[in-house]
């Protein structure tokens, strides 16, 4: 008989990382329909602050499942965001 609780014992994960898998999946289908939003609508800018809240908001989840008091990682805001966006717009600016 495991020692190891019974979903770690199913899928060779802790519950911890499940959770933080679950966590970062569904910012990642998030982000990615208000990327393909922004992509039809460029003007729109409010998909740079969703995308920005929704970012900040998995982080913050996934610093509470390790139980950190403290941020222990990088959010983006709305410049780095709109890097990432800059190639979906049409007006897209190259720098060197």
């Amino acid at each position: 008989m495991s020692s190891l609780p019974p979903e770690e014992q199913r899928t060779g994960f802790s519950a911890c990382t499940l959770v933080i898998l679950s966590i970062t999946r569904g910012m990642g289908n998030a982000v990615i329909k208000l990327m393909l939003a922004f992509e039809k609508e460029p003007e729109a800018l409010h998909y740079i602050d969703a995308i920005v809240a929704t970012n900040a908001a998995s982080v913050e989840a996934i610093e509470r499942v390790l139980g950190s008091s403290v941020r222990i990682s990088d959010r983006p805001d709305a410049a780095a965001v709109k890097a990432w966006l800059a190639p979906l717009s049409r007006e897209t600016i190259y720098t060197t």
